[in-house]
């Protein structure tokens, strides 16, 4: 997969993070401290603009971690893994 794609998925999923960051505690000086871990059905909505991006319809099951993701960096990194990783099967 380009280069240019991957990273334009990895922009995306860091946009969607902020977007469904809540804020636990008011007084908090640290941005882990200020967003909650996604759960595994929120972040299925990620793949609507990461489909746009491949061009292609995208597994749920094979691209999303079943539970969620703990932090931002778990979630772009697998999610664009598994996103890339299906991507170039299909290419096979």
């Amino acid at each position: 997969m380009e280069v240019e794609k991957i990273e334009e998925i990895k922009a995306h999923l860091n946009d969607f993070w902020n977007d469904q960051a809540i804020a636990v505690d008011a007084d908090s000086t640290s941005i882990d401290e200020l967003v909650a871990a996604m759960d595994s059905k929120t972040a299925v909505e990620a793949l609507i603009k990461v489909e746009e991006i491949v061009g292609i319809e995208l597994p749920v099951g094979e691209v999303i971690q079943q539970g969620g993701y703990n932090s931002r960096e778990e979630f772009i990194e697998q999610v664009t893994s598994s996103v890339v990783k299906y991507v170039e099967d299909k290419k096979s």
